[in-house]
């Protein structure tokens, strides 16, 4: 017993706990008793060997396949000895306890390089041996026959059945494992495929922007269509977080709510277990013993061992009286010592139960304190358990609820995505055809209203524009037949005013004829030479009335100009010669050499737009001053110039910018729609026609066209 509870002590702590130990020392001349029957140790053990044993290499261990359901590991280790003495061996059995997981200390004494790994834990696998189940792990429900997995016309291969499929080896008649893993369902690969394609698609984005950036911010517009878009997603995005958060948080504090619950009754089990075998101590000391227990060590390892916790007992000064794991003390991991805040608690304040964390090195743990009464309701100890939940599975929890809802909604994002561009394209539609009717929306012009039929804000402000539209062709309409009547209003007036003058000298003329006539003391020579005078009169008042009416026509009509083309050398030289005999101005013709040049104009317009030019030039010219006018033609890159300059009056600010209105004129007489025809015609042609000016220094206009 003592070489078993040294090398238990020594070697088989910890993680060699899930299994049980058995040890056995014998020497070659002993015998092992089975059955009534006596045989020698070494030979009984190399025949279980021979019908059970797999060696393991490079060890002096084998894997016993004992149709038992257990992991079964047998070794045999050589004692050295003096010459004198017997050979001896040690002969030791581990076989797998078939108890659920332990918690507790034991973690902390596994050495890190034997702690199991979590590559395989998607994966389940059984051993059949003789076609019964040996060995099991794993989710999948393995059945307790291998014929649903035997095929015996290969020695590998590959079933599907149940969800899951099965890798299955039948190395033998009598040995078949089986490897299984579950299936990916419908919604695995829907995910897989949403992963791949959100992966490449932000690959593909991080590349673009990275290669041209300013080019990708130059086209992107934070308008209300994205706005919609972003909209949606940031909700979306929100919703995930909150939800994602809010289950995390409520798995954690389900999770406490769980372990303080586990805690509270096992150790009130403990308690119970505890006052049946303490309930008549008075007081406890490390020394205590009976007929069945040899300490209290024996006794809290026994008990540990059906509650699957640790257990520690301290007396009332709070030292350790026993302990279920004398490993944890004696390496020094934990003081001897009670928690100091959990004695205050249970001493000072006198709480009946106190749950605290503790921490030895980084690995946190939960601790439960409650004192331990005698049958008199003396308190003879304090009562620890140690709680260590399973931190792997809480983070798996954990890792699973936060995988699933990034699942989920990724899944939700790529939907949403593709809804919000239809969604959004559908809102903004009546909009963007909105904007779109807004663009050409012009006075006058007949506008088309859009269909819209549903009542909400876009139908509300849809009917609004088409209202608008509606009030706009009227009011239109309204100010098109108001600029008609002022116009018509303005140049009835205008020909009234221009009309009137010559018809008050023509009044005065006949006037004065008729009292020549009625005059007998006139002689006939006085009379006709009146009548000459007033024909003479009357005649010149006519003409100026012609001439009136037919500058007015000519505004009014206003033909439709024909591009055609013209020579404009020539024209300018017949049009210079009509004003030759002016007196007192001097007409310079400038050609600058150009012998012969076309422009595109109208034949028939043309040189009205020249004889008027003049014509202001030579009225602009006051009575005193020698006049000079100079015409100058230029032939530009990609335009005619002919620039008609005077040495007059000039222009005032005030009357430039009025300069080219009809009815207006800086002249006594004349009617002010000459240079404004002048303007038409150019324009119509496809050039232009501007000025300078300087008050008393004279002015330029300049008149471009089109070469041909």
């Amino acid at each position: 017993m003592e070489i078993y509870d040294y090398l238990k002590r020594k070697y088989f702590y910890g993680f060699w706990e899930k299994y049980d130990l058995e040890i056995s020392l014998c020497g070659n001349t002993e015998f092992y008793r089975k059955e009534n029957q006596a045989e020698n140790c070494s030979g009984y053990y190399n025949e279980e060997l021979k019908k059970f044993g797999h060696k393991i290499e490079n060890t002096n261990f084998w894997l016993m396949h004992y149709n038992t359901g257990k992991i079964t590991y047998f070794g045999i280790i050589n004692v050295p000895t003096k010459k004198d003495l017997r050979h001896m061996s040690l002969y030791i059995t581990l076989s797998e306890k078939l108890t659920a997981k332990t918690l507790g200390y034991p973690a902390l004494l596994i050495d890190r390089s034997t702690k199991s790994k979590n590559a395989f834990k998607e994966y389940s696998y059984a051993k059949y041996s003789k076609g019964i189940l040996a060995v099991k792990f794993g989710k999948f429900s393995y059945e307790l026959t291998d014929k649903r997995f035997r095929k015996p016309e290969k020695p590998e291969y590959e079933l599907s059945f149940d969800g899951y499929t099965h890798l299955v080896y039948a190395g033998n008649k009598d040995k078949l494992i089986v490897l299984s893993k579950k299936k990916k369902n419908v919604f695995d690969n829907i995910i897989s495929f949403v992963y791949l394609f959100v992966f490449f698609n932000a690959l593909i984005l991080v590349i673009i922007f990275f290669y041209d950036w300013k080019y990708v911010l130059k086209r992107f517009k934070f308008n209300f269509l994205n706005k919609i878009r972003f909209s949606m997603l940031f909700i979306l995005f929100v919703a995930f977080v909150l939800f994602g958060s809010g289950a995390v948080y409520f798995t954690v504090q389900q999770n406490k709510k769980v372990n303080n619950r586990e805690m509270e009754e096992k150790v009130q089990s403990v308690l119970t277990e505890l006052k049946h075998k303490l309930q008549y101590e008075d007081e406890l000391t490390p020394e205590w013993h009976t007929e069945q227990y040899d300490h209290l060590d024996e006794l809290l390892h026994k008990f540990s061992e059906v509650f699957f916790s640790d257990i520690n007992l301290y007396d009332l000064n709070g030292r350790l009286l026993g302990t279920s794991r004398s490993e944890i003390f004696n390496r020094g991991l934990l003081g001897k010592e009670m928690n100091p805040v959990a004695y205050q608690k249970l001493v000072s304040e006198g709480k009946t139960e106190y749950i605290q964390k503790e921490k030895i090195g980084k690995m946190e743990f939960l601790s439960i304190y409650i004192p331990l009464r005698n049958e008199t309701n003396k308190i003879i100890a304090f009562i620890n358990l140690p709680y260590f939940s399973d931190s792997n599975a809480v983070k798996k929890n954990i890792s699973d609820i936060i995988m699933t809802t990034v699942n989920l909604y990724l899944v939700l994002f790529l939907l949403t995505a593709l809804l919000s561009m239809l969604i959004s394209s559908q809102i903004t539609k009546p909009l963007t055809l909105l904007q779109s009717s807004l663009k050409t929306v012009q006075i006058g012009k007949k506008h088309k209203e859009i269909a819209y039929n549903r009542k909400d804000e876009i139908g509300a402000l849809v009917k609004e524009y088409n209202l608008m539209v509606s009030k706009l062709e009227e009011s239109a309409r309204k100010l098109a037949e108001s600029e008609r009547e002022s116009a018509w209003r303005e140049m009835a007036k205008q020909i009234a005013h221009e009309i009137k003058n010559p018809l008050t000298p023509m009044k005065l003329s006949i006037q004065l004829l008729q009292k020549t006539w009625y005059d007998k003391t006139n002689s006939p020579e006085d009379f006709e030479k009146r009548l000459d005078n007033v024909t003479e009169t009357l005649i010149e008042q006519i003409n100026t009335l012609s001439a009136i009416a037919s500058e007015f026509s000519a505004f009014a009509k206003m033909p439709k100009a024909r591009k055609e083309e013209v020579e404009i050398v020539q024209k300018l030289k017949n049009v210079a010669a009509l004003f030759e005999n002016e007196k007192n101005i001097e007409i310079i013709l400038n050609l600058n050499n150009i012998e012969e040049l076309y422009i595109i104009a109208d034949k028939e317009q043309i040189s009205r737009v020249f004889i008027n030019l003049i014509k202001n030039a030579v009225q602009a010219i006051p009575p005193h001053k020698k006049g000079k006018i100079t015409i100058t033609l230029e032939h530009l890159k990609n335009k005619v110039r002919v620039t008609v300059e005077d040495n007059g009056e000039g222009i005032s600010e005030e009357e430039k910018k009025h300069l080219f209105e009809p009815n207006f004129t800086t002249k006594t007489t004349g009617t002010g729609i000459g240079l404004a025809i002048v303007k038409n015609i150019i324009n119509a042609a496809g050039g232009d026609i501007s000025f300078v000016s300087e008050e008393n220094k004279g002015t330029k206009f300049f008149a471009e066209f089109l070469p041909v």
